[in-house]
């Protein structure tokens, strides 16, 4: 028997994308769902979203129904199957952030401006299904690289960053809420006057080096999200950087 090329491909192609799918869509079985007005239907769950729930037959002929039309037991399990379907597709939460300044403060000795400050990382996680949600965990990690003062012919081995890992557990989030959690990392640099030079040569200032917090959400064990927040540097330092970075102009 001859198979054309195309049919072929069609078919491999139609392997892949079943492959892709979420392990939940592949497993689900065909479920015979009750209606309260005492109708039923042989089907598969289509898709679910705005209250209303669209089930498949073998036949492919789809019926557009309310979630509430339904049995409790079906209610159910359209729900467990909504929060798998969007889990898999990493739409069950939102996760966001920013990073901030606060505490900036200055003292100045003979040659030398010290400022400290403190680095504040916001994420938020909102839960972005219509169902109330438990069982969350958010890792929070982030970690800084130390600012040290070069001696002329001093060994210069590296500083152990200084790192920080925190576990938050999420109770529960209702619909379409969300919650904020904070964390504070205390910075310092060394800047120096017009005129003075460390005691290898250079000028840049001695900073701290922050890096950015990395956030990992994890829903009943499952990874349900990732979110990388880059610190917020004053902005001295931002003209320091962009001072050391800028090319160099050609003498006339």
């Amino acid at each position: 028997m001859f198979i054309s090329y195309a049919r072929a491909f069609t078919a491999f192609l139609a392997l892949c994308l079943l492959g892709s799918l979420p392990a939940r869509a592949q497993e689900q079985q065909l479920r015979t769902f009750e209606l309260k007005d005492g109708h039923s239907i042989n089907a598969r769950i289509h898709s679910a979203s705005d209250g209303q729930v669209v089930l498949e037959r073998t036949d492919k002929l789809t019926f557009t129904l309310p979630i509430d039309a339904l049995s409790l037991s079906d209610q159910d399990y359209v729900r467990e199957w909504s929060i798998a379907d969007k889990l898999a597709n990493g739409k069950l939460f939102k996760l966001s952030g920013e990073s901030k300044i606060t505490d900036l403060k200055t003292q100045r000795e003979e040659g030398l401006i010290t400022y400290t400050w403190t680095c504040v990382y916001e994420c938020k996680v909102e839960n972005a299904s219509p169902y109330e949600l438990a069982g969350i965990k958010l890792n929070l990690s982030y970690a800084s690289n130390p600012g040290r003062i070069v001696q002329p012919r001093e060994e210069t081995a590296a500083t152990p960053p200084v790192s920080q890992r925190t576990e938050y557990r999420i109770t529960q989030i209702e619909p379409g809420k969300s919650l904020t959690f904070t964390e504070k990392l205390p910075l310092s640099a060394i800047v120096l006057e017009d005129g003075w030079t460390w005691p290898d040569g250079g000028d840049k200032p001695v900073a701290d080096q922050p890096q950015p917090l990395q956030a990992s959400l994890t829903f009943q064990g499952q990874p349900a999200g990732t979110f990388i927040l880059d610190p917020a540097m004053p902005e001295f330092l931002k003209a320091a950087d962009k001072a050391s970075t800028a090319p160099a102009q050609e003498q006339q």
